[in-house]
């Protein structure tokens, strides 16, 4: 359950009175992405499975983080990047995508209520091109997955020989 709320770095999550946090995620639900902007600028994509699909999206989607900090909503629809996915999608139910860029703070890209960002900045829009490539990438490879184990569960549940060609 934990796993759903990790993006919003406002609201604690504990239990037996330990704090959780990204840390403690299970290295086969959380796949990590480094991108080095520049030499001091570093860009870290956390893409998040929760392996059960939620009635909503209402807290998947892609979380923006500075400095500990939520910057606009936990959404699949931001501005600049394609529409990976929708309510309708099993990946839309399921991912939870966290971009992490503390050197944001140094900018004058973030809106000063913290809603969102300057959308016509060149560093929000190398960002995006950066998480829209990185998003447009694991999908794949994760649809790719999906179809696998399908077709595994299929297999079993058959008595004919079936064989899977990617």
């Amino acid at each position: 359950i934990a796993l759903r709320f990790m993006g919003d770095p406002n609201f604690n999550i504990s239990v037996n009175g330990k704090k959780v946090c990204l840390d403690d995620v299970p290295d086969d639900k959380i796949t990590t992405y480094t991108n080095m902007i520049s030499e001091d600028r570093e860009l870290t994509i956390r893409i998040i499975d929760t392996e059960q699909s939620d009635r909503t999206t209402k807290l998947h989607g892609i979380a923006f983080q500075v400095n500990n900090r939520l910057v606009g909503e936990i959404s699949w629809k931001h501005q600049g990047l394609q529409d990976f996915i929708d309510g309708r999608r099993l990946e839309g139910k399921r991912l939870l995508v966290i971009v992490t860029a503390d050197f944001l703070l140094e900018t004058d890209v973030i809106n000063s209520d913290w809603t969102g960002f300057d959308y016509e900045s060149d560093i929000y829009k190398e960002i995006i091109t950066i998480v829209d490539e990185t998003i447009d990438t694991h999908l794949a490879k994760f649809s790719e997955d999906h179809r696998r184990k399908v077709f595994q569960e299929a297999k079993e549940k058959s008595s004919i020989y079936l064989e899977y060609t990617p």
